[in-house]
């Protein structure tokens, strides 16, 4: 199996990662996969055949158009009808299950969707964590991000701050970036910092929710189109950290996968200013909320 791991040890960067301590209840059947992903934070593994990447481009043109918005970045959670993002959803899930018994044991999909990046130099996605999704003390979540096109530098692929989420163990609440992460006084001189890797179709990255990760500008003629869709044991809770309007108080919910599509940020970001709250899932806790930012060189040395 290829993994970006091995593109790191031929960099002789190995012995500067260190071993991490196996994180609990593990979830890629290869163990060597699994330690790599523990240890650096992300692989990549061949995920989808031709014959699969054809027919889903040819779903996408049906279902997903590009927005053009001055942004020029959307996704299918975004679109404003539940059930367009529910059938996306449904058809991504069904052509994931053929492949990913391969790899993964006692995991579950959470919601699947495509993520579009357009020609646009406003395209910029800075670096950022993933949400939460799980209890990190006791389950790991992993996006698993795969390409539909070729993926490349100028297209926008993804770069990676290398072993960043063994350093960080804070929450990732909604909205975004009105919650502060503890590197968002300087996310953006991160940029240079990451390593950026590109991929084939049918390629993929799967990385930990927690590791800083950004992709540049789409500087080509054509959309960069993706798959997206979070993943982790079967036997974890999902759950949503959503912050109050004070700044300070993070409303913690058990949901499942049809929070995903009533709920996105940009969603929830109008609801914080509208101070309205999360509805239809179970609120569990609540609590104040403290940035315990880190320092750059702590972070990228």
């Amino acid at each position: 199996m290829n993994s970006i791991f091995n593109l790191l040890f031929n960099k002789n960067t190995k012995n500067k990662i260190g071993n991490q301590k196996p994180y609990p209840n593990p979830i890629l059947k290869n163990s060597d996969l699994q330690k790599e992903i523990d240890n650096v934070g992300f692989i990549k593994i061949k995920i989808l055949t031709e014959k699969q990447i054809t027919e889903i481009r040819n779903f996408y043109n049906t279902k997903q158009k590009s927005n053009l918005d001055k942004f020029g970045f959307h996704t299918s959670v975004d679109l404003e009808d539940i059930n367009t993002i529910n059938e996306i959803a449904e058809f991504l899930k069904k052509n994931l299950e053929e492949e990913l018994p391969k790899y993964f044991t006692d995991y579950q999909i959470i919601s699947p969707r495509f993520i579009i990046k357009d020609p646009n130099l406003n395209s910029l996605i800075p670096p950022h964590q993933d949400w939460s999704f799980v209890d990190e003390t006791q389950f790991q979540s992993y996006n698993l991000w795969i390409s539909i096109t070729p993926t490349t530098i100028k297209s926008g692929t993804l770069g990676f701050l290398k072993n960043s989420h063994n350093k960080l163990s804070n929450i990732r609440a909604t909205p975004l970036p009105i919650f502060k992460v503890p590197f968002h006084d300087y996310s953006y001189k991160l940029l240079d910092k990451l390593e950026y890797y590109e991929l084939n179709a049918g390629e993929a990255f799967l990385f930990n929710s927690r590791i800083i990760h950004a992709s540049k500008p789409n500087e080509t003629d054509s959309q960069r189109i993706v798959i997206a869709s979070e993943i982790t044991n079967k036997d974890a809770q999902l759950i949503h950290y959503n912050l109050q309007p004070d700044n300070k108080t993070i409303y913690k919910y058990h949901i499942n996968n049809s929070f995903f599509s009533r709920y996105n940020n940009k969603k929830l970001t109008k609801m914080f200013y509208n101070k309205e709250n999360i509805e239809g899932f179970n609120l569990v806790s609540k609590f104040t909320h403290k940035v315990d930012r880190i320092n750059l060189n702590k972070l990228i040395n």
